[in-house]
């Protein structure tokens, strides 16, 4: 996996946590475009070598600068800050609880998702 940093995509490494997640993979122009559905919410990732990923970009008229740069863990930690909670795993259950929220792609939660890892 790659993320935007402004300039390029850059690696991203990876995290252990628990979560569930229902997966859908459709190869495309030499990546992976994958929508995740995880309690509370829609993501897609493009999979694949960074350059091959910043092509598929381009080509589809997407915008990296509106990409999210966080990883699942990354995210599930802010997501627990902004809700003010602490929980083990990002579950359907979880999401339930009234007091977990993810924020619309509107909110200022998402504003320095790009340069603040």
């Amino acid at each position: 996996m790659a993320r935007w940093d402004g300039a390029s995509w850059q690696p991203v490494g990876t995290g252990v946590m628990r979560y569930e997640r229902f997966r859908a993979r459709h190869p495309s122009e030499g990546v992976d475009i994958v929508f995740d559905h995880l309690p509370g919410g829609w993501f897609c990732e493009i999979e694949g070598d960074p350059d091959a990923i910043e092509a598929r970009v381009a080509s589809g008229g997407l915008s990296a600068a509106r990409s999210i740069a966080w990883s699942y863990p990354e995210l599930f930690e802010r997501l627990q800050k902004h809700n003010e909670m602490q929980a083990d795993a990002w579950t359907s259950a979880l999401v339930a609880d009234a007091a977990f929220r993810i924020p619309p792609a509107t909110d200022p939660f998402w504003a320095d998702s790009e340069t603040d890892g």
